[in-house]
């Protein structure tokens, strides 16, 4: 396997971002977002002023990215929350790891003290177990709070962590 760079994100790496949010929302098994997300709405949640976002590359070509912003804002802004998305021909590689390491990281040094996750679909067991590695908890449960690309309602897992 290539070496994994993690990089800010640019506004020329959007369209790479764009093909693997899509390829992800398409998908209808880990976010919760309409198949039908507009391109602009992708980009004012993947590239606002406010949000951090990073890309990981291998050999120049983005694979994956994160993003990162206070999950409230007011006197809620001390807790960061983040988005994560892996293209599928580089998933199992341990690059979702590397992003959420550097994510912790990159919310020590933006001086947030927690980080919340509000919505991990808990069939995801990949995103489950890997949070749960990087010492995450699960607070809260959103009871049949997804429904799949089969209409099936599925839980919906609250995860935590101090900084």
């Amino acid at each position: 396997m290539s070496k994994i760079n993690i990089r800010k994100a640019t506004e020329a790496d959007f369209h790479s971002i764009w093909e693997i949010y899509q390829e992800i929302i398409t998908a209808r098994d880990t976010y919760s977002n309409y198949e039908n997300t507009t391109k602009e709405d992708a980009h004012t949640k993947w590239m606002d002023e406010e949000t951090h976002t990073y890309v990981a590359t291998m050999d120049n070509t983005v694979v994956a990215a994160y993003l990162l912003k206070a999950n409230w804002l007011g006197y809620g802004d001390h807790v960061a929350n983040a988005s994560f998305i892996v293209s599928s021909k580089h998933r199992g590689n341990g690059i979702g790891k590397l992003l959420g390491q550097h994510a912790l990281a990159t919310s020590r040094t933006l001086k947030f003290e927690a980080i919340q996750f509000n919505y991990v679909i808990s069939s995801n067991l990949p995103a489950v177990e890997l949070w749960k590695s990087l010492g995450f908890n699960i607070i809260g449960v959103v009871p049949k709070g997804y429904r799949n690309s089969n209409d099936e309602r599925i839980d919906v897992y609250i995860m935590h962590r101090f900084l």
